[in-house]
């Protein structure tokens, strides 16, 4: 959450935050917001009313628009069409925002 990310011009966060709490993924947010990057590329759930905070270490889905993250509508939205439980996370998506858009 605080190592300095290498120079690249995308970050890739495919299935993580998920496991993080929510300050670890603000942490993560922020650290990606100082690597210099263009664009951040990860899983948000967009349909997800509300965002449980939980242990670092199990899962629950986030919708990254909602509080306490804000960010905003992604540029590109890649949709996973997810099966898993029975269609309960159908929702699921890979979701592009320019890093400059993660709020400080």
């Amino acid at each position: 959450m605080v190592d300095q990310l290498p120079p690249a011009d995308a970050v890739l966060v495919r299935d993580c935050l998920v496991h993080l709490s929510n300050t670890l993924v603000l942490q993560a947010l922020a650290n990606i917001r100082r690597s210099g990057a263009r664009w951040l590329l990860t899983t948000t759930f967009l349909e997800r009313t509300k965002n449980e905070d939980i242990p670092t270490g199990a899962w629950r889905p986030l919708n990254l628009e909602l509080a306490p993250f804000y960010l905003p509508k992604p540029a590109r939205v890649i949709l996973e069409h997810c099966t898993e439980a029975n269609g309960a996370c159908a929702d699921k998506a890979l979701a592009v925002w320019p890093v400059e858009a993660i709020p400080a």
